[in-house]
């Protein structure tokens, strides 16, 4: 129930940009640094590396094309010749923007472009040298990008998930007797959230198609598919099982950070 993704962490390098010649110039970036992240500060005391997501001022496509037809809310074509040569411009802002920050971080690296929705670059350069970035002509901000571990273990009760146990049926009660369907990727019934344990399929099930029955237990007591050319229910994203887990993982599963259940551990689920 472990997840890892890379989110802009709410650590903000405001800018203070002042006219400039060459390089550099006067211009200055201005550090505003919150608690709640991976302070600039130390970002700037470190040998290690970092990622951060770089705007550049020039507005993306997106936003030059809706103001130039003057229609707030039209759809844009990106495929329009206009739409295509603003877009080739932004290209090459954002290389004149890479080999300017070359020059202050030899070492930085480029992973990602952005120009329809965001006028954007995605980097990585040595943790020191990031805040430097922000000092460079044509920079509207510049955000550290962070990962973060997502865990599951408060949800149940952040939602008062047991008081609705206890007003409801009783603390033993937690969704017995209930059927969820989870339409995803599929359920891992060798995950311990759907062991079978204690568990008696109602009269009729398990249910599957295209031999899935596989897939089932007294728990996760259907395993269907519902595509002509994926015929199988196995669960080979993990998608699904976070879902199906979240919805009614079994109380009490012992995980490697932490103690979990889903919010009607007693009931069955269809895969």
């Amino acid at each position: 129930m472990k997840r890892k993704f890379s989110v802009v962490a709410l650590v903000m390098l405001a800018l203070a940009m002042q006219a400039s010649s060459g390089l550099l110039g006067t211009t200055r970036a201005q550090v505003r640094v919150r608690d709640d992240g991976q302070p600039a500060r130390k970002l700037q005391q470190s040998t290690g590396r970092a990622r951060a997501i770089v705007e550049l001022e020039s507005a993306p496509v997106a936003r030059h094309e809706r103001a130039a037809g003057g229609l707030p809310r039209k759809s844009i074509d990106f495929d329009a010749p206009t739409a295509r040569a603003y877009e080739s411009r932004l290209a090459g802002e954002q290389q004149d923007f890479m080999a300017r920050a070359a020059q202050l971080s030899p070492g930085i690296k480029l992973k990602l472009t952005l120009r329809r929705l965001a006028n954007a670059v995605s980097v990585e350069a040595g943790a020191s040298e990031v805040a430097s970035l922000a000092t460079l002509p044509g920079v509207k901000r510049v955000q550290i990008a962070r990962q973060y571990q997502s865990t599951l273990d408060t949800s149940v009760p952040l939602i008062n998930a047991p008081a609705v146990w206890n007003n409801v049926a009783g603390p033993s009660a937690k969704g017995d007797g209930m059927k969820i369907a989870i339409l995803d990727t599929g359920i891992d019934i060798t995950n311990p959230l759907f062991s079978d344990a204690g568990f008696t399929a109602p009269a009729g099930f398990p249910r599957a198609n295209h031999g899935n029955l596989v897939f089932t237990n007294n728990k996760v007591i259907v395993a269907k598919s519902f595509f002509d050319d994926i015929t199988s229910a196995q669960d080979e994203f993990g998608h699904g099982s976070n879902v199906a887990g979240i919805a009614a993982g079994n109380s009490g599963t012992v995980s490697p950070l932490a103690v979990l259940s889903g919010v009607a551990p007693r009931a069955f689920l269809g895969n």
